[in-house]
């Protein structure tokens, strides 16, 4: 299984993309459903706060996929260019062929991806 989280913070990213990449909780089942409709995600989770928004996404098909499709959604959401996303986005794998982790398109070299403790990211996880 690949697990993919996109994750984008104050710390990187302006405030202006910050806040149109925000997901308000009346908008949360809308995404979701999006993200879940891509046919390289199997399960997702999006956690949206003050200062970060980080989608979770897991997929029997290669991270590339899954990447841009989580990317895909969050910029169309957004209203903003999927490039604006990549840019200030880490993109971190749990892919076996990929275990490092991504800013934009550059590997960040000793960072491995720290496994996620649950087994299954649940697809029907709304909150």
């Amino acid at each position: 299984m690949t697990i993919v989280n996109v994750g984008v913070s104050y710390r990187v990213a302006p405030a202006g993309v910050l806040e149109k990449l925000a997901v308000p909780s009346p908008q949360q089942g809308g995404v979701l459903a999006r993200l879940h409709a891509a046919p390289s995600i199997d399960e997702v989770v999006v956690l949206s706060t003050c200062n970060r928004i980080e989608v979770y996404a897991a997929s029997d098909g290669p991270a590339e996929r899954v990447t841009g499709a989580v990317v895909g959604v969050m910029a169309a959401h957004g209203q903003i260019p999927a490039d604006d996303v990549l840019r200030t986005a880490r993109v971190r794998t749990g892919d076996r062929r990929d275990g490092g982790e991504r800013r934009g398109d550059r590997a960040v070299e000793g960072r491995p991806f720290v496994r996620l403790a649950i087994r299954h990211i649940g697809s029907r996880f709304t909150h």
